[in-house]
């Protein structure tokens, strides 16, 4: 008895192939076999369904076109990188000691390297997987974008390839926000800025290893770390200043950063920073603004007067006291939506998707090995080509998943819009968040505050991430 007729349907990317089974009553319906020889008759050697003909068959659908064959789209390369031989982003915290005490000798706000030392290096893209379309032609792979290094001042590349970029002095390295890395030379002062040294103006970073005297100016185009004490003087620095010794005096005493500002304890004294503010220990009496976070979450950690401005976020082991002391804390941006941890997610799902597309395609192929002797050769090099495929697709799924858990993990401790009292706060500490003010009525333990509508809500504190409590204040506009 004659078989019905087999139609064989490519798409136009060539990524597909689909048949139709042409309606014939006297006919008999073809074979898994016949369908198949039929396809590679018509150019189709490459990502042949099994389990689709068989279906196809089953349903007896005649005359309906069916997709039976898929291509296998071919993976970018990833982008090039660098690698730096020194931290670009030195983010430096004390040493917690025993009794609320924490050590600010063990850390440093400068990187000293030497002439000729190798500072960064350039790591190239890779290639990425070619695809494979149904008809067994490849389908070259988009390479990865290469990377750049930025020679700033006092580097150079080791030769014309632009790869290998070293310090042509001895100085302080860092990164510039744009990616140039900088050498800067430093400026060592041995004991006290008083009398004896005069004001400081230098271009690079400033080591200072005494105190800075009442009256006196340090300004520095880089870096400053003050290994004493700060008193009624006045530092500015484009860069991070550290104080490891505290900063205390009568009020009439100023430091203002370009970067992060890191001291031992404030008393009477403003600082301002760009960057954000870290204490060991407390901040009495004290003026301070960042254009990012203020962290008191080591030490005691305790706000006692004054006023605390933070564009993003607070975190204070205590706050106020339960003397009434006036102090105010406010934040000038609320919490926002992460759209890098969204993009993650669905990119993790689009990968797993296309993982379960290609392990089922590795199934069948295998199937099609015991069942069939003809087309071995294609079939071997059709599971080389799914099975690295298969292998770049787990690797960045495990890239990607590590880096969404990363972001997950810092949005639960972000500060961002709050404002954290880790232990206490107290009555007669007024919060204002995104221009919504909120008096504390009566002592709260482990409490974060964040903005809430036209309200400012308050819950208890962990460091796993806030859990509801009650309100501790009205709110108002």
């Amino acid at each position: 008895m004659p078989r019905q007729s087999i139609e064989v349907k490519v798409s136009a990317s060539q990524m597909k192939a689909s048949v139709a089974l042409n309606p014939d009553p006297a006919g008999m319906p073809p074979e898994v076999y016949e369908v198949v020889d039929e396809l590679r008759a018509n150019g189709v050697v490459f990502g042949i369904s099994r389990e689709a003909i068989e279906s196809l068959l089953a349903r007896r659908r005649w005359g309906e076109w069916t997709q039976v064959a898929c291509g296998v789209e071919p993976l970018p390369g990833e982008n090039g990188w660098v690698e730096y031989f020194f931290d670009p982003e030195l983010d430096p915290r004390p040493r917690q000691l025993d009794n609320d005490r924490v050590d600010y000798r063990e850390i440093g706000l400068i990187q000293v390297v030497q002439k000729d030392v190798v500072l960064a290096r350039l790591c190239p893209p890779t290639l990425g997987v070619p695809g494979t379309n149904v008809l067994g032609a490849e389908i070259p792979a988009q390479p990865g974008a290469p990377a750049v290094i930025r020679s700033g001042r006092n580097t150079t590349f080791a030769d014309e390839t632009m790869t290998e970029l070293r310090a042509t002095v001895t100085g302080s390295v860092s990164r510039a926000p744009g990616g140039a890395v900088h050498v800067e030379h430093t400026l060592i002062v041995p004991g006290d800025v008083d009398y004896s040294s005069g004001n400081i103006d230098f271009p690079g970073d400033v080591i200072i290893r005494g105190d800075v005297k009442g009256g006196f100016r340090v300004c520095a185009g880089g870096k400053v770390e003050v290994r004493g004490v700060v008193e009624d003087a006045i530092i500015e620095a484009k860069g991070d200043v550290l104080v490891k010794g505290g900063f205390e005096g009568t009020g009439r005493g100023l430091i203002r950063a370009g970067g992060a500002v890191h001291l031992k304890f404030v008393e009477n004294q403003a600082v301002e920073a760009q960057g954000p503010i870290r204490l060991g220990e407390n901040a009495l009496n004290a003026r301070l603004n960042s254009g990012d976070f203020i962290y008191l979450d080591t030490g005691a950690g305790a706000v006692l007067g004054g006023c605390l401005k933070a564009r993003l976020g607070l975190r204070a082991r205590v706050l106020g006291n339960p003397g009434f002391i006036p102090t105010v804390v406010e934040i000038q941006q609320e919490e926002e939506s992460d759209p890098e941890i969204e993009r993650l997610r669905g990119t993790l799902e689009h990968l797993g998707t296309e993982t379960t597309n290609l392990e089922r395609s590795l199934s069948l192929l295998g199937a099609l090995d015991h069942s069939q002797v003809r087309g071995a050769p294609q079939r071997e090099r059709e599971r080389l080509a799914l099975t690295r495929r298969l292998a770049a697709l787990n690797a960045r799924r495990e890239r990607e998943a590590q880096t969404l858990q990363e972001l997950i993990t810092k949005k639960e401790t972000d500060l961002t819009g709050k404002v954290v009292a880790q232990r206490r706060i107290y009555p007669g500490v007024r919060v204002i968040i995104a221009g919504i003010r909120l008096v504390v009525k009566e002592a709260c333990g482990r409490t974060v505050m964040r903005r809430r509508g036209l309200d400012i809500v308050a819950t208890t504190w962990n460091a796993g991430g806030p859990v509801p409590s009650v309100p501790v204040a009205e709110a108002s506009a």
